[in-house]
């Protein structure tokens, strides 16, 4: 229900991409993205078109993330900020063999007034099986969900994935 373009590569790594929705009953009005690479440093700068729809105001959001690679070892940083919410986010994965294994925390401060800052941990192992499967366990926590003090969230999951 999108339409979407990912330019080639230009100036020597950069690639940018515009997406558009084909479903006007979406919150969402479409994006617009660049990514620049060098050797083991990628940053990425995004924009989405919130859309005022059917009483639900959806809010244009600016995010940017970078990644650092080293050798199995990759760690991301993220930015995200709207009018409801900014998010900062820090990510590391390790790569071992036929196993991946990432451990990540978010911080969410929301512009409501009295809003508590809503937190997460995340925690995945990851196994392919072979180039089109791998099973997976996922564990994330989120305390003060939304902003309301003392909701908290503990979410598990395992399963398996098969791509044609």
């Amino acid at each position: 229900d999108n339409l979407q373009y990912v330019s080639p590569e230009i100036a020597d790594g950069l690639v940018v991409g515009v997406t558009a929705p084909f479903d006007s009953d979406t919150n969402f009005g479409g994006a617009l993205a660049a990514k620049y690479s060098m050797d083991n440093v990628v940053v990425a700068l995004a924009y989405s078109l919130g859309r005022d729809e059917n009483g639900f105001d959806a809010d244009d959001t600016i995010g940017l993330a970078g990644t650092y690679s080293m050798d199995d070892l990759a760690l991301i940083a993220q930015y995200e900020t709207n009018d409801y919410q900014d998010v900062i986010g820090l990510e590391g994965i390790y790569t071992m063999g036929q196993n991946q294994f990432a451990l990540g925390y978010s911080m969410a401060s929301f512009d409501a007034s009295g809003s508590e800052d809503q937190s997460s941990i995340f925690v995945q192992a990851l196994h392919n099986m072979s180039d089109n499967m791998y099973v997976y366990l996922e564990y994330l926590t989120i305390t003060d969900v939304g902003g309301a003090d003392g909701i908290d969230n503990d979410e598990l999951a395992i399963g398996a994935v098969y791509a044609f």
